[in-house]
């Protein structure tokens, strides 16, 4: 018994009530091809193949075995974790399953291939788009209509088709990424703002690993599908990224592209240097590109005082022998002093803070922002 697939859907040459031998599955009986999968598919579609490939007179073919095993897989991603995606005018489901089943069906595609059991000249795409097929049409069966209309944001159709593509990527690698941005390091280690992207674990958050030299296995994750996680990631990061800082999007791209290459790897016996951010790009992140990095599903990390302006208050207060305030109001006994954030600036600080005329100011180790008026003042 022979078991193949093609662009009209999967086919057994079991003979069947219709006419000629070969029919299409699931229905014992024969249909149109076009509508193979526009009917339930349910396990009783894995014990109508079981039955056949057990039957003796109908001794099964590698391809059989193949695309059986497929077909079952796919039936168990259906019942995962399935996700909705623009089909025309309307929508359908797709399989997102974990690593771990990912991994098999990746196995499964890479049998059916050797098998010989696709007829396309892509079969690896056709069997991937079978797996999709069958999770639409099991997770249609159970819905009592059709279903109904998805919000598309302001992103669009195609939008949320690329999601689509984000959220079975990342459920197959078992990783999203995280970009933290970091202010100067006091001991000398980083001179200037650096952006880093991280893997971060979706089952295991306390994992996070450098992006551009994680270990797919430190994820739990197939080789294969971690590079196709990878190659989303960034496809969404240049959609998601916007029109701001168009110089520091090229560069992050290329640094990646350079310290995730095998003969780079091969030469770092530690984590690559950090991607260095201009003082005057880090305002424009923060403003434009942190945001809509965030709506796309990208986390950014920065220091709690940078994400809003904080608050700069000045209040008077009895004139201390020490002279330890900040501005001295002259013809009174008291000190003006200065609290950003509620931290007491010293004399020293005061002066620094003046001096330095930015809206990205460092009191005691913690960084703030504050607004353009009070750097002003």
């Amino acid at each position: 018994m022979n078991l193949f697939l093609d662009r009209e859907g999967l086919w057994t040459t079991v003979p069947g009530a219709g006419p000629g031998r070969m029919r299409s599955v699931p229905t014992p009986g024969g249909m149109a091809p076009g509508r193979v999968w526009r009917r339930p598919v349910d396990p009783g579609l894995g014990s109508w193949l079981a039955d056949h490939l057990d039957d003796a007179a109908a001794t099964p073919s590698a391809g059989a075995l193949a695309l059986a095993r497929l077909t079952a897989l796919a039936i168990r991603a259906a019942d995962e974790r399935p996700v909705p995606t623009p089909d025309g005018e309307g929508w359908r489901w797709r399989a997102a399953p974990g690593p771990a089943l990912a991994a098999e069906l990746e196995a499964a595609v890479r049998a059916c291939v050797a098998a010989g059991a696709v007829l396309d000249p892509e079969p690896e795409s056709l069997l991937r788009r079978h797996v999709d097929a069958v999770a639409d049409a099991r997770v249609s069966a159970g819905l009592d209509g059709p279903l109904p209309l998805w919000p598309t944001g302001r992103f669009g159709r195609a939008g949320a088709a690329q999601w689509a593509d984000h959220v079975v990527a990342r459920a197959a690698a078992n990783a999203r990424t995280v970009v933290v941005l970091s202010p100067p390091d006091g001991d000398g280690a980083a001179d200037g703002w650096t952006l880093t992207p991280l893997a971060v674990r979706l089952d295991e958050p306390t994992t996070r690993l450098p992006w551009v030299s994680a270990d797919p296995a430190l994820f739990g994750a197939d080789p294969a599908l971690w590079e196709r996680w990878a190659t989303t990631e960034l496809r969404l990061l240049r959609r998601a990224w916007s029109t701001a800082l168009p110089h520091v999007l090229d560069g992050l791209v290329s640094w990646i592209a350079t310290y995730r290459s095998d003969a780079t790897q091969a030469r770092l016996q530690f984590d690559p240097p950090p991607f260095e951010l201009a003082d005057e790009d880090v305002l424009p992140f923060l403003d434009t590109v942190a945001l809509r990095l965030q709506d796309a599903g990208f986390d950014v990390v920065a220091p709690g005082g940078l994400l809003r302006a904080a608050a700069v208050r000045r209040r008077l207060a009895r004139r201390s022998d020490g002279g330890a305030g900040t501005l001295r109001v002259t013809g009174l006994n008291l000190d003006a002093e200065v609290l950003v954030d509620g931290e007491r600036l010293t004399p020293e600080e005061f002066a620094a803070l003046a001096a330095a005329k930015s809206e990205l100011v460092s009191v005691r180790g913690r960084w703030f922002r504050i607004s353009a008026a009070d750097t002003a003042r």
